[in-house]
């Protein structure tokens, strides 16, 4: 595919993903005044609703209506990297795989947006049962990446894609079988078969944070205890933006 065709391509996806943002998922979004006009940023967000939806919204609600149309580089997890077609498109919009932490310090250095899960596959497959509740954070190695780099963490919530995907089982055989983290079970899935992939019409809403600043340790053996810390920080703000949007929605997220 030549130049002029990938970027005619992208901008149709472009301008479909933001015709659905409109209004299938009439995505809200508070404090996008938080991502700064310029410099390097480390978005932060929960993760949930089966597949990378949020990841899709939130690049894509910053690159059209951000003042400046900044671009977000999502760091996608190697469970992406493994589907044909999907993974590589992924890699030509710009999205990192979580394999290279080399290329996400890269471009936080470089003054872009990155964005990143700390929950990880185990926000994806934990379930409707435990919505909007974060899952374990890990060592912080996100935070650790903010501080070598010297860029501030903007913490982000998603409100919506756990009702858009709601998970109501993990089916571990098949997941076995297909050496995934997970084989999901919906409301729609397997029994309407491919169509069982389609989003329900949530609401979502994306809650921007103010910056975090990361401050570089001011020893090396410190370096994992203020990451943890920072991660911890980090962890507080999201799970109380969700406790607080989550409770203000209308019809369970459907009004």
């Amino acid at each position: 595919m030549d130049s002029t065709m990938q970027r005619t391509t992208w901008q149709l996806v472009d301008a479909a993903v933001g015709f659905l943002a409109r209004h299938y998922f009439r995505v809200e979004l508070i404090g996008l005044e938080n991502v700064p006009d310029e410099g390097g940023a480390l978005l932060a967000a929960n993760h949930a609703g089966m597949i990378p939806l949020d990841s899709v919204l939130i690049v894509s609600s910053v690159r059209q209506h951000h003042p400046l149309a900044r671009t977000v580089h999502a760091i996608a997890d190697e469970l992406l990297c493994k589907v044909p077609v999907l993974g590589e498109q992924a890699r030509r919009s710009g999205q990192v795989w979580a394999t290279d932490p080399a290329a996400t310090r890269r471009l936080l250095r470089e003054g872009e947006l990155v964005l990143t899960y700390p929950e990880g596959v185990r926000g994806l497959g934990k379930g409707y049962a435990k919505r909007y509740q974060l899952q374990d954070f890990g060592p912080g190695g996100f935070a650790a990446v903010a501080m070598a780099t010297g860029t501030p963490i903007v913490p982000v919530a998603v409100i919506g894609t756990e009702e858009a995907y709601p998970v109501l089982a993990n089916c571990k055989p098949l997941a076995r079988l297909l050496d995934l983290p997970y084989a999901p079970v919906t409301p729609t899935l397997p029994l309407l078969g491919l169509a069982g992939l389609l989003p329900l019409p949530a609401k979502v809403t994306l809650v921007f944070g103010e910056p975090i600043r990361a401050e570089p340790a001011a020893r090396a053996a410190a370096v994992r205890e203020q990451a943890g810390a920072l991660a911890g920080q980090v962890r507080s703000v999201i799970q109380t933006a969700l406790d607080t949007y989550v409770g203000r929605r209308r019809n369970g997220g459907f009004g």
